[in-house]
């Protein structure tokens, strides 16, 4: 779940998280905890005090002597342990969008001492392995990340809070998307840029961004440097007429004038 701190649909620089294991439950990473990125650091202190959390295993837990079918988690998280970093209303109200993402992770593992396995499976145990390549191991999310790592929330997915009756509202798509996702490619050159040159590029040239000229964006990025970084604009224009500015910085946070 992404911690925006603006008041955009998008555009945060951090993020809350939660891991939850289907044979621990309530045991996560830790009870919840404000993950740092893009130089924002992380609140591992922060808990989820009022954490309800449920699971239900169709199968054996730790016994390789027959074949599981599935398992679901459930969680619910109280508003009020949200609303310290939401910067917006927690609850949401009608048409509110929050910026959301699950991920599943699988790592290979080796089965060990399956043949000593006693009928109370206590001589039983696994051994987590790693898969060769740079993906050691299966990583399944809701909204494509886009690369092999969940701490980019400016990838999650919209979620659309309403009050209407199931099936009678519509999801109303952020206009400023390609915008966003323009700037976010600025975003990533300047990352790697910094890396092999120690300082931020000051214009597109110096970056190699090469600008692809759109119905709804026709002209190029405005990039320059600042004393904290650097800042890129775009203007894009709106389906229903008229355009906004979209803003980003060298720590990721967009803005929307």
């Amino acid at each position: 779940m992404e911690h925006r701190r603006d008041g955009s649909a998008a555009g945060g620089v951090g993020m809350l998280q939660r891991r939850e294991h289907p044979v621990e439950m309530g045991r996560g990473y830790p009870r919840g905890h404000v993950k740092s990125h893009a130089g924002v650091k992380a609140d591992h202190a922060w808990n989820i005090d009022g954490l309800v959390t449920a699971v239900h295993i169709d199968g054996t837990v730790n016994d390789p002597r027959d074949t599981d079918r599935s398992w679901s988690i459930e969680i619910a998280i109280p508003w009020d342990d949200l609303a310290e970093y939401a910067n917006r209303p927690s609850p949401p109200n009608h048409g509110d969008q929050w910026r959301v993402n699950y991920s599943r992770v699988q790592w290979p593992h080796e089965i060990i001492t399956s043949e000593h396995t006693t009928p109370d499976i206590s001589n039983n145990a696994y051994k987590k392995t790693r898969r060769e390549g740079p993906i050691a191991c299966d990583n399944w999310s809701w909204s494509d990340q886009g690369v092999c790592n969940m701490h980019c929330p400016e990838m999650y997915g919209y979620v659309q809070f309403s009050t209407a009756p199931i099936g009678q509202d519509e999801f109303v798509p952020d206009p400023t998307i390609p915008a966003r996702h323009a700037l976010l490619d600025i975003y990533y050159a300047q990352r790697d840029f910094r890396k092999e040159n120690d300082r931020w590029a000051a214009s597109l040239d110096e970056l190699g961004h090469k600008f692809k000229k759109t119905k709804l964006i026709g002209r190029p990025p405005v990039l320059k440097t600042t004393d904290d970084g650097y800042s890129a604009s775009v203007s894009i224009k709106l389906s229903g007429g008229g355009s906004r500015e979209v803003h980003i910085r060298q720590d990721s946070k967009i803005t929307v004038d």
